[in-house]
Formats: C-alpha cells, structure tokens, sequence
C-alpha cells in the first residue's frame, strides 16, 4: 500500500468547531477492517479502480466517481476488487460537526455517487496542501476549509442512483477517459461528440445532463488540475512548459484561466506552495 497522509496534532487549548485528524491519497487501498468502526467521522471516495465496502450487512461497488461516508463507532471492512484501487480520504470531527450532519440530513452511513468529482477533488486538494503549510494559522485554515468541504460537498453527491442518470453517466465514461487522457492536446467538440457517435449538440446537452457543467468546463477543470499537480511537484518546469504539458499554447491565455479558477497565477501560486504559506 503506497500512502501519503498526514495528522493533525492540536493543542488542548485549541478547540475548533471543524477539526480534520488525518486526510490521505492511497495510490493502491489496503485491506481495511474496523469492527468497532473508527473514532472520528470519515469519508473516502475512489479515483481509480474498484472496490468493495461490506457495512450492516450489505456490499457495495466503490468505484471512480463513488465514495461513502460514516460517522464515529459504525462496523465496516473495504477492500481492492481491481487494483490498483486508489482511495482519498479525510477524517473530520470537531464540536460543531454533529450539528451539521444533522441539518445537512447525512445519515450515520450512506454511499454515494459524486456528480462533480473536479470539485471534490479541489476542495479535497486544498485541505491537503493547507495541511502541509507550516502558518501558525494553519488549524484556523483547515478548519474553514473542511467546513466549506462538507457544505458544498453535499451539493456534489446524488444518493438517489437513478436509473437514467447512471446510464448517460456510463453513456459519457469514454469521453471522459478520452478527455482524462488526452487534455495535454487540442479537444474539438466533435472529437468528444464522435467517440459516441451523436452530434455536438446533442452531445452537449447529454454531458451537462450528467454532470452538470459544459464538457469544456469540465476539462479546463482537469487541465488545471493537472497543472496544479505539475506545479507543486516538478521544480524544473517553467511556467510556459506546465502550460504546453496541461494543453494550453498561449502562456498568457493559461495564466488567465489559473487565475480564474485559484485566484492566484501559476507563478504565485508555486511560490506560496514552496514557501509553505499554503
């Protein structure tokens, strides 16, 4: 099991309203059995591969774009069916969180499919990187973003699993493993719309049926995603080689579109992650 997670270690005196304990990426999940279930609130969603979560006596398929939630003290086991089954995680708990698990109605174990996994992802992202920072504000910035994370992520997740809205999910996947697979190159609509073979516009209006946003937001979504990930992990790489590498051509056009999304240019925003402000 290839892990990266990290603890948070607050003092007796700090008491938050929104505490997260551990949040982690498994690049391939181990075999997790917890008979007395875990001590804090937990959720774990699937970015890759497949696996399976036994809880009260049922089994459920945890695949890409699925994840489950629990609170405090429920009986569960989870584990690999195709590997490598790659898992993020976030323990949470804190005074004001019961509360809202209340008036958010998430139930004490309840599975779910992420309608917006980009979103999640991002949300889950700033957690991570603003766990590593070395401000001495850091716990007062986690614990605002962990609250905005379980606010807006209720918005991101369907329990119903309809039936319609999982066949034009699974009608969609292979353009969104094509687009996964291909962002760092020019994407037509048409490219995406002939992998199904339906005309763009009906194309169009099948992809934001399902996720909710335009195939091309979704995929600036992706390559900004991506460019985040090149900027925070290869020191080499100069602004105008990130852009190339996530497919954008015009270098100003990228830092434009970063800006929008992170509020901050490519520039700044791999300074203040190498200087640990973030």
């Amino acid at each position: 099991m290839e892990s990266d997670f990290f603890n948070m270690f607050v003092g007796d005196s700090l008491e938050l309203p929104f505490l997260f304990t551990t949040i982690g990426i498994c690049a391939n999940q181990a075999n997790i059995s917890r008979p007395n279930g875990h001590p804090d609130y937990h959720w774990l969603h699937c970015v890759k591969g497949k696996g399976i979560l036994l809880v009260n006596n049922n089994e459920y398929i945890i695949d890409e774009k699925s994840g489950f939630f629990f609170y405090p003290e429920v009986p569960h086991q989870y584990y690999a069916l195709k590997e490598p089954w790659e898992t993020h995680w976030i323990t949470f708990n804190g005074y004001a969180v019961p509360e809202l698990m209340q008036l958010l109605g998430i139930r004490r174990c309840e599975v779910f499919y992420i309608l917006d996994i980009l979103k999640v992802e991002k949300m889950f992202d700033d957690i991570y990187i603003s766990a590593q920072s070395s401000n001495i504000f850091r716990g007062y910035e986690c614990s605002y973003l962990l609250y905005k994370f379980i606010i807006e992520l209720r918005n991101c997740l369907d329990t119903e699993f309809s039936i319609s809205g999982h066949l034009k999910y699974k009608q969609l996947q292979p353009i969104v493993s094509f687009m996964e697979n291909n962002y760092h190159k020019d994407i037509s609509l048409q490219d995406m719309a002939d992998i199904i073979n339906v005309t763009p516009r009906h194309f169009c209006r099948l992809f934001k049926e399902a996720f909710n946003l335009s195939p091309f937001k979704y995929l600036i979504a992706y390559r900004i995603k991506k460019a985040k990930e090149l900027l925070v992990l290869s020191d080499n790489l100069a602004i105008k080689e990130v852009a190339q590498n996530t497919g954008y051509r015009d270098v100003s056009y990228f830092c434009k579109i970063f800006k929008e999304h992170e509020g901050l240019t490519p520039l700044e925003f791999k300074r203040m992650y190498r200087s640990g402000n973030i």
